[in-house]
């Protein structure tokens, strides 16, 4: 692609980045969010429906657990992956060392997911510990607008959400420092003195 690579990259021996951009990093990255958003809402919609009928403004006239977690699981990731894929192309992109490309990053946000998934169901299974001990409990005005039976999934799901965008946001992160620090081992830089 043009533009992909600065006008003296051959002379350096720098070689042509693999699989696209940094559109294309934002949209692997706005896509794999997407993906794990509506997959991490169709679990939860199904163990606490009132994450998504009380605790988030009505956009559609519906308690189908499939459907708010299609529309809910767009609108609450879609958002991560934009400025998670902007950091991460800005660490794959920028400056003069060798470019990364969206296929290289592939494996490297799906692990990042995975790992977002499982510390999401590990939170979810302590969070639920804690508030089954009374250690959290949902306050005014959502307590009263929950039933009490129902209190104890909510706070699961509510848990479970924190996590996941906590560690996703860290994950991002990391991964951003992992693949700045990677280009340096593409095309160590010359001794200035030999």
């Amino acid at each position: 692609m043009a533009g992909d690579l600065p006008h003296d990259a051959g002379a350096r021996g720098a070689t042509a980045p693999e699989g696209g951009g940094a559109f294309a990093i934002v949209a692997l990255c706005v896509g794999a969010c997407v993906v794990y958003g509506v997959l991490h809402d169709q679990v939860t919609a199904r163990i606490a429906i009132e994450h998504f009928t009380v605790l988030h403004p009505t956009i559609v006239d519906s308690t189908d657990p499939t459907v708010l977690a299609l529309l809910w699981g767009v609108i609450a990731t879609w958002w991560v992956g934009l400025f998670g894929g902007i950091l991460l192309a800005v660490a794959a992109r920028a400056g003069t060392r060798p470019k990364r490309g969206a296929t290289t990053l592939l494996r490297p946000v799906a692990l990042a997911l995975v790992l977002t998934a499982s510390c999401a169901a590990i939170g979810g299974f302590v969070g639920r510990a804690l508030a089954g001990n009374g250690h959290l409990a949902l306050l005014e005005p959502v307590r009263s607008r929950i039933p009490a039976e129902r209190h104890l999934d909510v706070l699961t799901v509510i848990v479970v959400h924190n996590v996941s965008y906590v560690v996703g946001g860290i994950a991002f992160v990391t991964l951003a420092v992992l693949v700045w620090r990677s280009r340096e081992r593409l095309h160590p830089p010359t001794a200035v003195f030999e």
